[in-house]
């Protein structure tokens, strides 16, 4: 049972961090709970197991998430920054897993720049 609010308090923390309203009360990480965009007021279900840890696209607002995607592929082309996009993206509210972008983001300029550096002469 503590385990389960410790889980509880931890989604609902996310959720708040990220501008996201759970109308509903956690029962369990596979249970969908309806959830509420607070920057576009959009309503939709998500379930907490892949809003906290899984899949990164099921978990973002309809809404929002195409607005999103599209500076994604804008900076793997390399026609935005990193710090820009996530100036962007925090500006507008868009994202609702802002933690996760960040990490991919940094896991992203990382292979690009392993990739770009050349290897030491020994």
């Amino acid at each position: 049972m503590k385990d389960m609010e410790s889980a509880a308090n931890r989604f609902y923390m996310k959720c708040l961090k990220n501008f996201i309203y759970c109308s509903d009360e956690y029962q369990g990480k596979n249970t969908h709970l309806t959830v509420q965009h607070l920057t576009c007021k959009t309503e939709y279900k998500i379930q907490p197991s892949r809003y906290m840890y899984g899949e990164y696209s099921r978990a973002r607002c309809p809404k929002c998430s195409p607005y999103v995607n599209k500076l994604l592929r804008h900076h793997a082309r390399g026609r935005i920054s990193s710090h820009d996009l996530l100036g962007i993206v925090k500006s507008n509210g868009w994202e609702t897993r802002l933690d996760d972008l960040e990490y991919e983001l940094l896991d992203r300029d990382f292979k690009v720049y392993s990739k770009n550096k050349k290897a030491p002469n020994r």
